[in-house]
């Protein structure tokens, strides 16, 4: 009997290293910069309209508050990160891949394959 190829889910995984630390704290940092932006233009949208409490300046008001709740997060992120020890495996996200499944293959090996790259560079594969 032969077997099938099927998809599966492969998990991207990074090794941290002061590189990857640096190049993610820059991102969040740069995420925050955008943000702060963000919000000073909807505050001086908002002076004009503070006389006038309308349906407008509401929705403007609850977009400032989801800004907030960003900002509050990506400082969250920045101190995990801080945090986080040189060597640490970190999920960078996921990808499909393909793989062949045969009678008596061992469902967990087939379907458990992880990527680890290091520095943008594939280190190691494994499968189950």
């Amino acid at each position: 009997m032969t077997g099938i190829m099927i998809k599966r889910a492969v998990t991207v995984k990074a090794r941290m290293t002061e590189k990857l630390k640096r190049k993610m704290a820059f991102e969040l940092q740069e995420a925050l910069r955008r943000l702060d932006l963000e919000l000073k233009e909807l505050a001086l949208r908002l002076r004009p309209v503070a006389s006038n409490k309308n349906q407008v300046q509401a929705e403007m008001e609850e977009e400032r508050a989801r800004r907030l709740e960003q900002k509050a997060a990506l400082l969250e992120k920045l101190r995990l990160l801080a945090r986080l020890e040189l060597g640490t495996e970190v999920v960078q996200g996921i990808l499909e891949g393909m793989v062949e499944l045969s009678p008596g293959d061992n469902w967990e090996r087939v379907t458990a394959a992880e990527i680890v790259l290091e520095d943008g560079v594939v280190v190691e594969i494994r499968n189950g």
